[in-house]
């Protein structure tokens, strides 16, 4: 994301990326096998609700495909202009909300789902949740805006920001069968290796070193 921002600024700018962090001992496990359900599909997202976010365009794919059931784990901002939404296409049955809970409870109620969605507009400087996801076996569908093609690659399935059938296309690519799903499972835990708190630990204290050495020349 930061490499983005830089294309905004007319300065030259020195700078080294440190990744944001999980815990050493959750990253890289080799989880159960999944069973996975590639008939009534059953897909997550979790975190906030805001423009951003764009929920919205994830309800009209879900509008536009059969056998997908979404469920949103998130805070109350724009919950009611999406619960319209949900209730204008027909949706009830097919979409629900749970409030925001902590992440402990989250990390349990991965188990529930076959995929994780980001599917942020214009901004996303990380996404941890996408990393806990993968953690936990948990396939990713992602956009490819801010960092979220650096973090997650090809270790989940991309599509293009903002638009609703490329977003479709990702999802029934990753439900095109039980083996696809297992691939980006496999990919996503062995991906999480790259972010280990002690990595950024590590990375950290280098750097300081090295603002320090430079500002003593």
């Amino acid at each position: 994301m930061f490499i983005d921002f830089k294309k905004l600024i007319d300065i030259d700018i020195k700078y080294k990326i440190v990744h944001w962090r999980i815990e050493d001992r959750f990253c890289g496990l080799q989880s159960n096998m999944r069973h996975w359900n590639t008939i009534e599909r059953k897909i997550l997202y979790a975190g906030r609700i805001d423009e951003n976010k764009n929920l919205e365009l994830l309800i009209e794919a879900i509008r536009k495909t059969k056998n997908l059931n979404l469920t949103i784990i998130g805070n109350k901002s724009r919950k009611q202009k999406i619960n319209n939404m949900i209730l204008r296409f027909g949706l009830k049955d097919r979409v629900q909300f749970k409030e925001f809970m902590p992440r402990a409870k989250l990390w349990k109620d991965f188990d529930k789902y076959d995929s994780l969605i980001v599917c942020s507009k214009e901004i996303e400087a990380f996404c941890l949740v996408a990393i806990e996801a993968q953690t936990h076996g948990l396939p990713v569908i992602y956009s490819n805006t801010g960092a979220l093609a650096e973090v997650i690659g090809d270790t989940g399935l991309q599509y293009i920001s903002n638009n609703v059938d490329s977003l479709i296309s990702a999802i029934e690519n990753a439900f095109s069968s039980r083996e696809t799903l297992t691939e980006h499972s496999f990919k996503g835990i062995n991906n999480t290796n790259r972010f280990k708190i002690s990595n950024t630990i590590n990375n950290l204290e280098k750097l300081t070193k090295e603002i320090i050495e430079y500002h003593l020349l």
